[in-house]
């Protein structure tokens, strides 16, 4: 049989009003049989009936309002529906959708408003008929002002899956269940999940979500609630046996006038980090035909009634957020243990279990070890009475090496984050000992007696992570002869911030210099040598799961060994001094290996050989002031730096973190722009600024300068 699509428009109904005034009796609906239906908005229908051909299509943008017939849509031919206006039944008995009997899947998508309303039995959508989907972001309601009300009716029916993301509502003095699932064992509803709300209004008998039928998962993370009896989740109606949801995952509201949730079947878990309320019991088990396999609960005022779960797992999220349950009339034992999620700490956990006896308890004792996905190392646990009869117990965490980490994804980037900021450990020093090196830390203004002396205040600037530090600098030089000199200084830190890695300097930076010069005036050809020598403490932070930082402590020693050549020249109005320069670096930086407490970390050295080329000028602006710059660049010729290695107690799947992420620059730009001025013969005032590419994080680094020199 061929199908037809009937589709209302504007302009029709603009034609039968026209038709209408010129007394011709046309309906302002009709009923639709056997045919696709395009219903556009602002347009009616009375009902459609498919029991023959399909499958078909429902698309209603408009109104079907099935006033005063039983169904307003009914299929028992497989059909799609597709609902973004109104869809209504109003008569008692009356279902707003039925589909029944159909031999090929139907599905149905509502982010409008499907209703019944009428005295008894009122169902918003009854299914006889395999299901692929429920998806509903509107409303579907049903409300009854004698008995019996359902907003979903699953009779029979096979469905792959029900998402709520909108409300689902019954209201009925009695038998109001929003959600009913009357099946059989040979029928299976795969997973159903809300995000909505699902909520049912009664006196007595009613339900959010009951029947007898198997579901294999449910998971709420909005609000599941019902006024006058109780939210089943699990099994209703007195039906037992093997029969209801397998699978419970609650991050939301279950509430209910009498129980939260009611079992009267055998279910797998239920795992509670939300909410589960009820007027008598949060959880009712039926002694005779309930059972859950593992309850999991972070939820602080659970209660729980009737036979124990085989399997209860405290979830422990913080020292202050925990699950704490209460029993009433247990029955038979049960095992307690800590949930594979927690995080937990060596600490007392208070009054995680009441209303149990030590008899019902199979163990109050034992070692919790990580599952090397989501938590590693192991602890101690021990639950313990307040006092001696009381059945209330508080959960003792003492020693080991567990903790949770979340996802091994997430652990090893904050562990690629403390790479990253051992590397700017590593850049801040290099700047610090370049700058000693490369541009003033050599005093050379002598007096009468051949020696020179400086003090001065240095502040360094790092980029990627932004790394400052400030130190006090004292420089010492001596004039062997007209050709020989020597010098030594102290760099003192005063201040090193780096986020996440705290230093402080053990022996402060040192260096030693020997020049020796062509001519008594310094100028052209001049040989420099000159080292440097820093250790240092670090406390290094690991930020893991929940923003949890842990601390761990290694030591940092670094040196370096310059020789530069270079030739002074001195223009004939003796005001411009140039200064071209060669030079070779060798500079090695160790960092001990150190442990967070958990995630244990090798020892790094990284070497270079780096050569550098570039030109210095000296401009005397007067007798008494002169300008100062530098440009220069420098390249590694070799390299040596091995990866950070990780180890964690109970994992073997960490691999070594590259120092070389976000790459290496070889070649980098340095400069500097400076002043002098001298206050006498034999006393200067300096201050100069230098700039430098750094070696990783694509970095750079700022060095202010300013010191006071004084020959002797």
């Amino acid at each position: 049989m061929s199908k037809t699509t009937k589709t209302y428009s504007l302009s029709t109904i603009n034609l039968l009003v026209c038709l209408n005034f010129a007394l011709i009796q046309v309906a302002s609906a009709e009923t639709l049989t056997n045919q696709n239906v395009n219903n556009p908005s602002g347009t009616a229908v009375k009902n459609v009936i498919l029991n023959s051909g399909g499958p078909y299509s429902i698309n209603n943008r408009g109104t079907i309002d099935g006033d005063g017939v039983t169904e307003t849509i009914k299929s028992t031919v497989g059909v799609d529906i597709i609902n973004s206006g109104s869809i209504s039944g109003e008569t008692g008995g009356a279902d707003a959708i039925e589909i029944t009997g159909a031999s090929s899947s139907s599905s149905l998508n509502n982010s409008g408003t499907i209703s019944a309303i009428g005295s008894r039995w009122n169902v918003g959508a009854h299914f006889k008929a395999p299901i692929s989907s429920i998806i509903n972001s509107g409303i579907i309601s049903s409300a009854s002002t004698e008995k019996g009300s359902n907003a979903i009716r699953l009779e029979y029916a096979n469905v792959e899956t029900i998402i709520n993301s909108g409300t689902l509502s019954s209201t009925a003095p009695s038998s109001s269940v929003t959600l009913s699932v009357m099946n059989s064992a040979d029928y299976i509803i795969d997973s159903i999940v809300n995000s909505g709300a699902i909520k049912a209004f009664g006196d007595t008998s009613g339900a959010a979500i009951g029947g007898w039928g198997n579901i294999n998962l449910f998971v709420n993370s909005g609000t599941i609630s019902n006024e006058g009896a109780t939210a089943y989740v699990s099994g209703a109606y007195g039906r037992g046996g093997t029969q209801g949801t397998d699978k419970i995952i609650n991050s939301g509201i279950i509430s209910g006038d009498t129980n939260g949730i009611a079992v009267q079947h055998d279910m797998t878990s239920i795992a509670n980090t939300g909410s589960i309320i009820g007027g008598v019991s949060g959880i009712y088990v039926d002694n005779t035909i309930g059972s859950i396999g593992t309850l999991s609960n972070s939820q602080s005022d659970l209660t729980y009634r009737n036979k124990l779960p085989d399997n209860y797992k405290i979830i422990i999220n913080s020292s202050t957020d925990f699950g704490k349950i209460t029993f009433s009339s247990p029955t038979q034992t049960t095992n307690f243990g800590i949930d594979p999620s927690s995080v937990i700490t060596a600490e007392e956990y208070k009054s995680v279990l009441s209303g149990i006896s030590t008899s019902a308890l199979d163990v109050t004792s034992g070692t919790w070890t990580g599952d090397g996905i989501s938590s590693a190392g192991s602890t101690t646990w021990t639950l313990t009475e307040t006092t001696s009869g009381s059945e209330t117990w508080d959960l003792n965490i003492t020693g080991g090496d567990y903790f949770y980490f979340g996802t091994i994804a997430a652990l090893e980037s904050s562990i690629a984050k403390v790479a990253q900021n051992i590397r700017g450990s590593f850049n801040s020093i290099t700047a610090s000992m370049d700058f000693a090196n490369m541009t003033t830390y050599d005093c050379n203004l002598f007096g009468n007696n051949n020696g020179c002396i400086s003090v001065g205040y240095r502040y360094t600037d790092t980029d990627n992570p932004n790394t400052t530090s400030t130190a006090a600098v004292v420089k010492v030089g001596y004039k062997l002869n007209e050709y020989f000199r020597c010098g030594a200084f102290v760099d003192q830190t005063i201040s090193w911030k780096l986020r996440d890695i705290d230093i402080t300097t053990e022996v402060p930076m040192l260096g030693f210099m020997a020049v020796w010069n062509q001519h008594p005036d310094q100028l052209g050809m001049q040989l420099k040598l000159a080292n440097t020598y820093q250790h240092t403490d670090a406390t290094i932070k690991r930020y893991g799961f929940n923003s949890l930082s842990r601390s761990g402590h290694t030591d940092i020693n670094s040196q370096s060994y310059v020789a530069q050549l270079s030739w002074r020249y001195l223009n004939s109005r003796k005001n411009r001094l140039l200064h071209p320069f060669l030079a070779m670096r060798y500079a090695t930086i160790e960092q001990d290996g150190f442990s967070d407490g958990f995630v244990g970390y090798g020892s790094l050295e990284q070497k270079t050989y780096t050569a550098l080329a570039g030109i210095k000028a000296h401009y005397r602006y007067t007798p008494k002031m002169a300008f100062l710059g530098s440009l220069g660049l420098e390249h590694d010729l070799a390299e040596d730096m091995n990866d950070l290695s990780v180890t964690v107690n109970g994992l073997s799947t960490l691999t070594a973190t590259s120092m070389s992420d976000n790459g290496i620059d070889k070649t980098r730009l340095l400069g500097s722009v400076g002043i002098r001025f001298f206050t006498s013969r034999n006393q200067r005032f300096e201050s100069k600024v230098m700039y430098e590419k750094l070696r990783y994080n694509n970095a750079t680094s700022t060095t202010a300068y300013i010191n006071y020199v004084i020959g002797f």
